[in-house]
């Protein structure tokens, strides 16, 4: 047996901020007498991700550093389960593989295969289930619906819902709905920097607004704001943190929403956006088809949901490339949009799941619309392409 082999885990600790922006997880490890333990700083406004991580051959002084009094007031600290710490951990570090940080500290960089190594170590539990966190709960769509259907029926909300309850439900579903990225995450847990992060991204590249919803934007978010922060006992100063921060995130609203880059990016969700969508489904969705169709350098003015548009943009990718032996390039262009298109349209098409092993094989994506044009996919399912 080697010496790594020997590892076992000890305890895990968490130290989290009260609005659910972001966490510290702290783990020991013993190799024979010795004890040491990694630490990773976890951002949990979009899909969490990793975006630091310690080891230290301390581990007491660790352990005492996460889950001691701290200094700030918002800041918590709880002992949690191993299979806990893992499957808050191994997502956020996996993470970062695909979806690299240009921010990582080149300490973090060093330490992070430790620290995926040691997690892997840690149980877990019902199997790696991203839904699996322990003795926590998986909220399901249900529960947010039900946290609406309450914020709706609030004292806090009346006004607003008087107003114009259509716009009023509609943000309360699109905020309380921001939460169902992460299956561990409570309905009405929106800190300062995740409202940024919902108003100044999500909702700018996802939804497309109509004047009314623009128009019934603050008095919603403020009324929902108040009733999350009362729900989730946060006290008078972290609600005043909260509302200090809305002004501040809608004055820069109007811009955000009308960036050009925003314009685009809500052609991949035409027709997948409802206020109440599974925002975990509609990320993949909208990764597919960016897969399909990335955003070309220059794109303004430029209409994804439009198929004309997208039409025009297979045939600048395509257009000067050699066909296939059989096809002259008119034609070659042709079965290209219609891949295109499939992989655009359908999740779960034949010809997707052939791009998915295709890619996944090292072959580039470009490559991959040239191999399926080339050769569609057929009917069965089994690619006949390698």
């Amino acid at each position: 047996m080697t010496g790594v082999a020997k590892v076992t885990p000890g305890q895990a600790w968490r130290r989290y901020d009260v609005f659910g922006d972001d966490e510290a997880i702290a783990v020991t490890f013993g190799y024979g007498e010795a004890e040491h333990s990694i630490v990773v700083q976890v951002d949990l406004t979009g899909i969490p991700i990793a975006t630091a991580v310690g080891v230290s051959a301390n581990a007491a002084r660790m352990i005492e550093a996460v889950s001691g009094d701290s200094e700030e007031e918002f800041e918590r600290s709880e002992q949690i389960s191993l299979t806990e710490a893992r499957h808050r951990l191994l997502g956020p570090l996996d993470r970062t593989d695909y979806d690299p940080n240009p921010a990582l500290t080149a300490d973090t960089l060093a330490y992070l295969p430790i620290a995926r190594t040691r997690v892997r170590r840690l149980p877990a539990g019902d199997g790696d289930d991203p839904g699996n966190m322990g003795s926590r709960p998986a909220y399901t769509a249900a529960d947010r619906a039900a946290a609406v259907d309450e914020f709706m029926k609030s004292p806090l909300a009346a006004e607003a819902v008087a107003a114009d309850e259509e716009a009023t439900r509609f943000w309360a579903e699109v905020l309380t709905g921001y939460s169902g990225r992460v299956p561990g995450e409570p309905p009405a847990e929106v800190g300062p920097r995740k409202l940024a992060y919902i108003l100044l991204g999500h909702v700018p590249n996802t939804f497309v607004l109509s004047p009314a919803q623009r128009s019934q934007l603050e008095p919603a978010v403020s009324a929902w704001l108040r009733w999350s922060a009362g729900r989730r006992d946060v006290g008078e100063a972290g609600t005043a943190v909260l509302m200090e921060q809305l002004p501040r995130v809608l004055a820069r609203f109007e811009a955000a929403y009308d960036d050009p880059d925003a314009v685009v990016i809500r052609g991949y969700a035409s027709g997948l956006a409802a206020s109440d969508v599974d925002v975990a489904w509609l990320s993949d969705n909208v990764g597919r088809r960016m897969f399909a169709l990335p955003i070309p350098p220059r794109h303004a003015p430029l209409d994804l949901a439009d198929p004309a548009d997208r039409r025009d943009l297979v045939a600048a990718e395509f257009g000067a490339c050699t066909p296939p032996a059989g096809m002259t390039s008119e034609e070659f262009v042709a079965a290209a949009y219609r891949v295109i298109e499939e992989l655009w349209r359908e999740e779960d098409s034949p010809t997707y799941q052939a791009a998915k092993r295709m890619f996944a094989d090292g072959i580039s994506r470009h490559d991959v619309i040239h191999r399926l044009a080339g050769a569609p996919v057929p009917a069965t399912g089994s690619s006949s392409i390698r």
